[in-house]
């Protein structure tokens, strides 16, 4: 939910603007991804079996990168171009 990452902003007191942070993230992941220190740190806290079903399957870190690349390459999308709110607020989920 885009209103809850920009409020965490908020929270942190962040003086960056929520889209100027996520763009520098995305350009830092690709380094972090090959550092292997995300799947250290995952290993750390995910149980065997989860490990075995993850990080332990061929191809697992090429699929979660392009997930993940794709996930917040929709929202700086999202919030480079804003949908204008529909005036129809009869039902909300």
């Amino acid at each position: 939910n885009d209103t809850w990452v920009k409020a965490k902003f908020s929270d942190y007191q962040s003086t960056k603007a929520p889209l100027t942070c996520l763009q520098q993230r995305l350009d830092e992941l690709p380094e972090y991804w090959s550092s292997g220190k995300f799947e250290h740190e995952m290993r750390r806290f995910l149980p065997r079996k989860k490990l075995e079903e993850t990080f332990e399957q061929a191809n697992f870190m090429e699929y979660f990168i392009a997930a993940i690349d794709e996930l917040l390459n929709k929202t700086t999308t999202r919030w480079k171009n804003p949908m204008p709110e529909s005036k129809n607020t009869s039902f909300k989920l």
